[in-house]
């Protein structure tokens, strides 16, 4: 897919470190190699996303203030050993000092001692790669902004929005690429 950039193994750690926010997890397997190279990743100390297979193997203790964990209920169990409740997303976001973006019907948004929901979407957005859409557009909101809480609400909100606004014409029969374009008309509904 021309939407897939791959570089070399050998320059990871150059693109790392230029890096404003990171995302790791997307198509990535369950495994010791993933594992390492999640904990490279935290290890930085700077801004990140954390999703798919890295959730799965998650070395929790290196988690930070500025990591968001973007989990749907099976992940998020997978990553702290508890289901995936309102009050565990919150338990779960304190003792690890990060954010958490559980995905669902409604969304619940943890940071910072404080939780924020945010409702919509529906069933459409439950296909392979709708949730590598949010995660990449939480990426590029939070390599803007300081604030993990804002960038994990908006990319909740307009994610959400750009899924109505496609259901409203496909119903259930669009794609993560249908999504990911319609983003921007989302976000253009909101001035």
């Amino acid at each position: 897919t021309p939407n897939v950039i791959v570089l070399p193994q050998s320059k990871r750690k150059e693109y790392i470190n230029k890096a404003d926010c990171i995302l790791i997890g997307n198509g990535m397997d369950v495994n010791e190699k993933t594992k390492k190279a999640v904990a490279d990743v935290l290890k930085t100390k700077k801004k990140c996303i954390i999703d798919a297979a890295s959730l799965r193997v998650l070395p929790a203790k290196l988690l930070h203030s500025k990591v968001i964990l973007t989990p749907h209920t099976l992940e998020f169990k997978s990553a702290f050993g508890i289901p995936a409740t309102e009050k565990n997303v919150r338990f779960a976001s304190k003792r690890y000092n990060c954010t958490i973006l559980l995905k669902g019907k409604t969304d619940i948004i943890a940071s910072e001692g404080k939780v924020v929901k945010v409702k919509g979407g529906n069933a459409g957005m439950t296909k392979g790669g709708t949730g590598d859409v949010l995660a990449g557009l939480l990426c590029a909101l939070y390599s803007r902004c300081d604030s993990p809480l804002s960038a994990a609400y908006t990319a909740s909100y307009l994610n959400k929005k750009a899924g109505e606004r496609l259901y409203k014409r496909l119903k259930f029969n669009f794609s993560s690429e249908d999504l990911a374009g319609e983003l921007a008309y989302a976000a253009a509904e909101l001035q």
